[in-house]
């Protein structure tokens, strides 16, 4: 986690005052990679970069479901606040430390089905306690751990309180499905 920590030590040093997109973007250019509009990572870090009050809920909501020690989520470490600009989150997905994450899609080779029943129960765990991720249905949020092959998800401002059980239902049935999809493409790619 030696990158991880230096780029925190780095970050709270710019953040004694304000700093720019430009700033956070010079830092993050030699130690992380793109991963979409306004994400950048590193290891088991993400750096989400958006207006302060969407990282707000983004941080409450992620700080709400942490105690159900989802692995495929994310927890918030610090947030980064600008006086101009964006407004930069700091996320660790503590399962799994020490490895690089990687989207799923481009790397289907470290599928298993066990890590996808993992990742189902991760779901049905958010379901059981009124929460859901809206978009986990997509393969595009599916993110993929280089050593271990555990699953994630990426897009957490998509989590949302249920507000009913049909709803949950209803999204945990399209992770379910898409996944049945996902094994058999992958069947029949081999």
């Amino acid at each position: 986690m030696t990158l991880g920590n230096d780029l925190l030590e780095e970050v709270q040093k710019l953040g004694h005052g304000p700093f720019s997109f430009f700033d956070m973007t010079a830092l993050l250019e030699g130690e992380a990679r793109l991963v979409s509009r306004g994400t950048h990572q590193f290891g088991a870090y993400f750096v989400q970069q958006s207006g302060e009050e969407i990282l707000d809920r983004l941080t409450q909501q992620l700080d709400a479901v942490k105690p159900l020690r989802l692995r495929s989520c994310p927890h918030p470490v610090e947030q980064y606040r600008s006086m101009e600009g964006p407004s930069y989150l700091l996320l660790y997905y503590w399962a799994h430390s020490d490895q690089e994450i990687l989207a799923l899609r481009e790397n289907p080779s470290l599928y298993s089905a066990q890590a996808g029943e993992e990742l189902v129960a991760d779901l049905a765990t958010l379901a059981d306690n009124g929460w859901y991720h809206s978009q986990a249905h997509l393969w595009g949020t599916w993110l993929v751990g280089h050593q271990s092959g555990l699953l994630a998800l990426d897009y957490w401002h998509a989590l949302e309180a249920a507000t009913s059980k049909q709803t949950v239902d209803r999204h945990l049935f399209r992770a379910r499905e898409t996944l049945s999809h996902w094994e058999e493409e992958q069947r029949k790619s081999r």
